[in-house]
């Protein structure tokens, strides 16, 4: 089985890539594993001209980040002119490794055990025996809204909404109690059967990725996730794929606000955010490109 473990960031979150590939480097080696890594380093994102920091000082850190990596995995990591989003960068690792069997999303901010990308692997082997198309994550804390509650571990179910914000997440990510694949059915109204956010630690099995696609005029960043549920979900109805969702229960992992201060760096760069505009032109074309599966 062969995955790709893609991760994308922004200069801002070089702590937050440092401290995540220090917990890799600790996760089982795999050679059936590739790491697509990349460091959106664009003058169409940052001013380097009127930034305290060089875009060299970015290049350095990622190369020490990238040398750590490779004592467990092999590493694609590069500094990026044209990949101005995460959207982008996945939509790439998709038309680049096209005999993957799975793609697995992860952010730059999210709490894991070491041992949480074997746990994983080892459940997209188990899913793969099930069928082709799939989506697969761990377990999360309670988040937002109830809406992400058929994601949340029985440990955090009687936590407040927007639990997330104020937890301590090394202490809450980790194995909390027996493994095994469990069934995931989103059964809130109007929503799609599959609830996921992209980049935590979501897997995707290639096949499932190649027939939904991320399409050509997304902009760089967002809602790449909510396109595929969408996809998946009328694939589903219509028959023409059974698509399932599963999760590895008692297998969490967090996202990092306690940690996510990237003051350090965003007081000395020079930025252009451009997050909404990104965010129009996606909501522009979503539904017409949704219309392929409808």
């Amino acid at each position: 089985m062969k995955a790709v473990l893609c991760i994308f960031a922004m200069p801002t979150e070089i702590g937050d890539l440092a401290r995540l590939a220090r917990t890799l480097a600790r996760s089982p080696p795999s050679t059936s594993l590739e790491i697509d890594l990349a460091l959106a380093l664009s003058p169409q994102l940052v001013d380097w001209k009127k930034s305290a920091l060089p875009r060299s000082f970015f290049e350095d850190q990622l190369a020490s980040i990238s040398r750590l990596l490779e004592r467990s995995f092999t590493v694609r990591a590069r500094s990026s002119e044209d990949v101005l989003g995460c959207t982008a960068h996945r939509r790439a690792a998709l038309e680049r490794y096209t005999e993957a069997d799975v793609f697995c999303w992860l952010d730059p901010d999210i709490a894991f055990a070491p041992q949480t990308l074997d746990l994983l692997l080892q459940g997209c082997r188990l899913a793969n025996q099930r069928g082709t198309h799939w989506i697969l994550t761990p377990e999360l804390v309670r988040l937002w809204d109830a809406t992400w509650d058929c994601l949340v571990n029985d440990q955090f179910r009687d936590k407040p909404l927007g639990y997330q914000k104020d937890n301590d997440p090394w202490a809450d990510c980790g194995v909390k109690g027996p493994l095994t694949l469990e069934s995931v059915f989103n059964r809130i109204p109007g929503q799609p059967r599959f609830k996921f956010a992209g980049g935590w630690f979501t897997c995707l099995s290639g096949e499932l990725l190649r027939t939904v696609g991320i399409p050509h005029s997304f902009a760089p960043y967002g809602l790449e996730d909510t396109f595929i549920m969408w996809a998946a979900e009328y694939l589903t109805r219509s028959g023409r794929a059974q698509v399932s969702q599963y999760k590895v229960k008692n297998l969490v992992v967090c996202e990092n606000y306690r940690d996510r201060d990237h003051s350090a760096y965003r007081n000395h760069l020079t930025l252009f955010d451009r997050r909404e505009e990104f965010l129009a032109i996606t909501r522009s074309v979503f539904q017409a490109e949704l219309e392929r599966f409808q």
